[in-house]
């Protein structure tokens, strides 16, 4: 790999790695170790082949300026492309939107518990922040990547310093009192089931997916789809390699009760971290890195999220030009995230119950219809990891389906 596609691999790792990471530990923390481990072993799979599965789509039209939406359109035609472009647009508009709830919620309690100052308007500070992240965005495409790239290596350096930092404080009696958490094979399998619409947002890089196609497309040609595997497995690996430390340094360093707390609070387990440690360096440095996590994690969905707005804006304004419709993206995108900031929704409950059923149609269902589907992509047939990617898919759906019963219930 060049430099070039290793900036690209950085780029993946930071648009996925953000506030799902940082709310992950929450998520599995009191699902007990067993459960836990066992997720974190698999992985890879749910989040390597799906994603591949996804760039192919791309890859498969030659033009190498086709984005997903273009290439939808092609294939599925005019009415049944508008209808994907909807649905790719609410996989990632929606996790656009979390992230500003949580860098806003940070923000608020890094001012309150660290500075000492009280952000009485909650409105004003969202104003200001989306105001910032909309104008570095504006910049455009080659610039966000540049951007992600840049900021994603001090990010990964000190989320593997926090790391093993907290391993003086891990207490290994929480391995022994959680242990049997979920006592029988069936506990543990639905523990591990019931998480795993958090584990595939959490490493989600879908938005950046489309951007990486076009890259490969117009740099490698024939040899696209092998140069992107490797760039996302790669980057694949790399999360994996960071988070799962950082997920067990906190759950040996905090207790069920301390998450079930930060689940409440509606902030980052960094944060929870900073507002309850008597560590100053920890005070300052964890909200500052939740909020590079999540800013940078923002850039890369605005990508995705301006390719299915742009879609929607030509077909609906005919007549307006590419600028006045880059414009018009931007206005949306800005106004969306003040709203959605302001009312502050739990991030957790809209992961599980909104984005969930959206992401996994986008990321499991539609790249493996379209592999057996069309001709273009017939050649990327491989029955058992297709097998995989779609019974993975189809067990989310049915959690996340059973979840939202449980929850009317």
């Amino acid at each position: 790999m060049n430099k070039k596609d290793f900036s690209w691999s950085l780029s993946l790792f930071g648009t996925a790695i953000g506030a799902g990471v940082l709310f992950l530990p929450i998520a599995i923390g009191l699902l007990g170790i067993i459960p836990s481990i066992l997720l974190l072993l698999l992985i890879y799979p749910i989040v390597y082949f799906p994603h591949r599965a996804l760039c192919r789509f791309v890859i498969s039209n030659k033009d190498k300026e086709a984005d997903i939406t273009k290439v939808a359109n092609t294939y599925f035609g005019e009415k049944k492309g508008f209808a994907f472009n909807l649905l790719y647009l609410f996989c990632i508009l929606p996790i656009l939107l979390i992230y500003s709830v949580g860098i806003l919620n940070t923000l608020i309690d890094f001012l309150r518990y660290q500075i000492g100052v009280n952000a009485d308007s909650r409105f004003l500070l969202s104003l200001i922040i989306m105001v910032t992240l909309i104008l570095l965005v504006s910049m455009g495409r080659n610039f966000i990547i540049k951007l992600i790239s840049l900021i994603v290596i001090p990010f990964i350096v000190s989320l593997l310093a926090l790391s093993l930092w907290m391993i003086q404080y891990w207490d290994l009696s929480i391995i022994s009192q959680n242990l049997f958490h979920s006592p029988t094979v069936k506990g543990v399998l639905i523990s591990i089931f019931v998480t795993i619409p958090i584990i595939i947002f959490s490493f989600n890089h879908s938005p950046i997916i489309s951007s990486l196609g076009i890259y490969t497309k117009g740099e490698y040609g024939d040899k696209a789809d092998e140069k992107a595997s490797k760039i996302i497995s790669l980057a694949s690996i790399m999360m994996i390699a960071v988070v799962s430390l950082f997920i067990l340094s906190t759950l040996f360093s905090l207790t069920s009760q301390d998450l079930m707390n930060a689940k409440e609070q509606n902030i980052s387990i960094l944060t929870y971290l900073a507002n309850h440690s008597n560590n100053v360096y920890l005070q300052y440095i964890g909200p500052l890195i939740a909020i590079v996590a999540m800013s940078k994690s923002f850039f890369g969905h605005y990508l995705g999220s301006k390719e299915g707005i742009d879609s929607l804006v030509s077909k609906f304004c005919v007549n307006t030009s590419k600028k006045m419709s880059g414009y018009i993206s931007l206005l949306i995108v800005f106004t969306l995230c003040v709203i959605v900031s302001y009312f502050n929704p739990n991030i957790l409950d809209v992961i599980s119950n909104l984005i969930g059923p959206f992401l996994i149609i986008m990321l499991f269902f539609i790249p493996i219809y379209s592999i057996y589907k069309f001709k273009n992509l017939s050649h990327f047939k491989n029955k058992y990891v297709d097998s995989l990617i779609i019974l993975i898919g189809l067990l989310t759906i049915i959690i996340v389906i059973y979840q939202a019963i449980q929850s009317v219930l």
